[in-house]
């Protein structure tokens, strides 16, 4: 299941602050235009007796400003720190939507009994008053959802950063294990020996091999290769496996429509390799190595018959890495597990499009 994201704040409160003073003048500007036209029309018009102070007189607009200003900041700062979703209980949801109606009861309240001391019209205080209460409201709402998809857009920036990491050590895992000096010293002998008996294989082998070691740099610039291309890596890096352990070591895939599925790059070959490392492999011991495609299920099964070595160490950095970049780009791992004497590990896959 994909992580939850924890919008709630601690210290961010320069954002608030700012839009809910742009969001207090923006909703009192016909307000604001109201007290200046009417401080205008006093001052052209002083020879008339005025009974009372304009009810938009620059105090009482100073304080109905502020008082919108505090509504909108409360609002904003409460709303982003009690986000909810579909997963979270009712009981949550009703306490949100209490405390977002007191707070706008308590804003219309205080708004109402500041102009009725001058306005005695309580049809036009409750439609002024409630305008811009709502307009305060969708408002904030609005901007606190922008603020929640700007810290989304961050949260996923890291993790693409923390995936770059977990593919650059899944590249180093891969090429320490083809670039060591046994990798070599077994790759060449084989292609020495085959250069003097069978040209014709010594020259399949040195394509295969120059094929592992140009795609094993290559797909590593990606984050997701199409399972056809996985699968093709993997069958040329058997290729060079049989010819090492002969029939010793055996292959069996079972994959149709691989071209609708996507997989970390690597992931077969690191998989297959483990399986070899890890394994007796003789005459009398064979190691076969099974992959099956489950369309239904959409996902990979990579299974071999167990027969571990005595001696067999490992850091378990690949299937450590295998799990994490699973998790970060399929939103569930690998499942992995020994049963009736076979080693398996189904990977879930990625649609291609």
């Amino acid at each position: 299941m994909a992580e939850q994201y924890n919008f709630k704040d601690e210290k961010g409160w320069h954002f608030p602050a700012w839009a809910a003073l742009l969001i207090s003048i923006m909703a009192n500007l016909p307000v604001i235009d109201m007290v200046f036209h009417r401080v205008k029309e006093v001052g052209a018009e002083s020879h008339v007796q005025v009974r009372h102070l304009p009810e938009f007189a620059f105090p009482g607009l100073l304080v109905q400003l502020l008082i919108t200003f505090l509504f909108g900041y409360l609002l904003m700062r409460y709303l982003r720190n009690h986000q909810w979703n579909s997963e979270i209980n009712k009981g949550f949801q009703w306490t949100v939507l209490w405390v977002v109606s007191g707070q706008f009861a308590i804003f219309f309240i205080m708004m109402s009994a500041l102009i009725l001391f001058t306005i005695h019209e309580v049809s036009w205080i409750i439609s002024s008053v409630a305008t811009r209460g709502l307009l305060v409201l969708i408002s904030s709402v609005f901007l606190t959802n922008y603020m929640k998809i700007q810290s989304n857009r961050e949260k996923i920036f890291h993790e693409n950063e923390a995936l770059k990491e977990s593919n650059l050590q899944n590249q180093i895992e891969v090429l320490r294990n083809q670039l060591n000096p046994h990798f070599f010293f077994n790759t060449l002998n084989t292609l020495s020996y085959l250069i003097s008996q069978d040209q014709a294989k010594s020259q399949l082998y040195l394509n295969k091999l120059s094929y592992v070691l140009r795609s094993s740099i290559e797909l590593q610039q990606s984050d997701l290769i199409l399972l056809t291309e996985e699968i093709k890596l993997a069958e040329a890096y058997f290729h060079l496996l049989s010819i090492r352990f002969g029939g010793n070591v055996m292959l069996d895939i079972h994959a149709d429509d691989a071209g609708h599925y996507k997989v970390p790059p690597m992931t077969l070959q690191m998989l297959i390799e483990n399986a070899i490392k890890h394994n007796v492999i003789s005459t009398g011991q064979p190691l076969r190595i099974e992959i099956a495609l489950d369309k239904e299920n959409k996902s990979l099964t990579i299974s071999n018959n167990l027969q571990p070595k005595v001696d067999a160490r490992g850091a378990g950095i690949g299937l450590k890495n295998l799990d994490e970049r699973f998790r970060m780009l399929a939103g569930r791992s690998p499942e992995i597990f020994s049963k009736d004497g076979k080693f398996t590990v189904v990977m879930p896959l990625i649609p291609a499009g």
